[in-house]
């Protein structure tokens, strides 16, 4: 069976940028795995100098040099006439797309006969209300028209949760296949012991990603906990609102408290899951976030925002809380329950890892994706 996976790659595996880099590495690493399968991932990178083809195994990596200017904007509309290209060359039995932009450019028309999949890792025509700027807003328009293409034309897609497929219910024609994101196994051999009030953050500094209500949250508690530490890990994607959270940071005095640590390499990341006492996402609308499936399959309880798929992911009272958006009186409650009993926290995280270990084991993904190819090519 020759499957094509398209979608984002990284050069370097230790080095994730979002959480469809970060689902396409892992997918590949159990999809390896399996016998009978030969896997070509074709991506676009930009500023590689030229193309590159490599083996590993039954995989083969197909790295299409992107072109630079208006690629923030396009998406490489132009880039993914190669894409088509080189997807006709390899004609292979499946074509799975990893978003929906990628798959609207390259086109339906050009594909080869063959049944096509698109997993859906974000709803864009939600998202686009967090976000700022000119450019931005620009982009995002060219992002929803591909969203709807890619919607209207597809016939089977790959959903993470029920949050999805109502919120794309009317847009679409398509079947729904439910399977989660696989999580790097190693999150699950993570020990749980956590240094006791060290919180950590994962995701964008971003309006989208909210990660200031947590801080408020903390200049209420810090007066109580002063021990309390953030730890904030994922890049500024959007200054005007990084300056906001430092001007907030200077006029309460809570330099001390949070740590911004950037974007981290895996090892990095896992080093802070495993430090920490528990996650807090604080996002304003989320699908379905990899850094709380992280956090399960660490056996980390989570606090989060009542969003999205999030309430398919966290069991409000068995495996962390839940809470409304930009609602700080809630959170604190939350984040003082969670800081004061270590028994729950330690209940809770043994119900996450529970539920991760059904649910986000790379091993248990891959199977499920694998019955669901050999499915749509018998039908074919």
């Amino acid at each position: 069976m020759k499957i094509a996976l398209v979608g984002t790659y990284p050069w370097d595996s230790s080095r994730i940028s979002g959480g469809v880099e970060y689902v396409m590495v892992n997918l590949v690493e159990a999809l390896r795995e399996q016998d009978g399968l030969e896997l070509h991932v074709v991506s676009l990178l930009p500023h590689r100098q030229g193309d590159k083809t490599v083996r590993r195994g039954n995989v083969t990596l197909h790295y299409l040099q992107a072109a630079r200017r208006f690629s923030n904007i396009t998406q490489g509309w132009w880039d993914h006439r190669r894409v088509r290209q080189r997807l006709r060359t390899l004609a292979p039995d499946l074509i799975h797309f990893q978003n929906a932009p990628a798959f609207a450019y390259t086109g339906w028309a050009g594909l080869p006969a063959c049944p096509v999949l698109l997993t859906l890792h974000g709803i864009i025509h939600q998202e686009v209300k967090f976000q700022n700027g000119r450019t931005e807003r620009l982009r995002s328009y060219f992002r929803i028209r591909q969203e709807m293409a890619a919607l209207k034309k597809i016939r089977h897609l790959v959903t993470l949760n029920p949050y999805v497929e109502k919120a794309v219910g009317r847009l679409t024609c398509a079947a729904m296949h439910r399977i989660d994101n696989p999580v790097n196994a190693n999150y699950f051999k993570l020990k749980r012991d956590g240094a006791e009030g060290n919180i950590l953050f994962v995701g964008f500094i971003s309006r989208l990603k909210n990660v200031l209500t947590l801080i408020r949250a903390v200049a209420q508690l810090s007066p109580v906990y002063p021990g309390l530490k953030v730890a904030v890990a994922g890049a500024v994607s959007d200054r005007e609102y990084y300056g906001e959270v430092e001007k907030y940071l200077d006029d309460h005095a809570l330099r001390g408290q949070i740590r911004f640590l950037g974007h981290l390499s895996e090892a990095q990341l896992q080093k802070e899951y495993r430090a920490c006492s528990f996650l807090v996402s604080t996002s304003l609308h989320e699908n379905s976030p990899i850094a709380v499936q992280q956090a399960m399959a660490a056996g980390k309880p989570v606090v989060a925002t009542r969003v999205g798929g999030v309430p398919h992911l966290v069991a409000d009272g068995k495996t962390g809380f839940l809470v409304e958006p930009d609602d700080v009186d809630a959170l604190v409650e939350k984040l003082k329950v969670l800081l004061e009993d270590d028994r729950l926290r330690e209940r809770f995280g043994k119900n996450a890892r529970a539920e991760a270990q059904k649910r986000f084991l790379p091993s248990a993904v891959a199977r499920k994706t694998m019955n669901l190819y050999r499915h749509l090519i018998a039908k074919s």
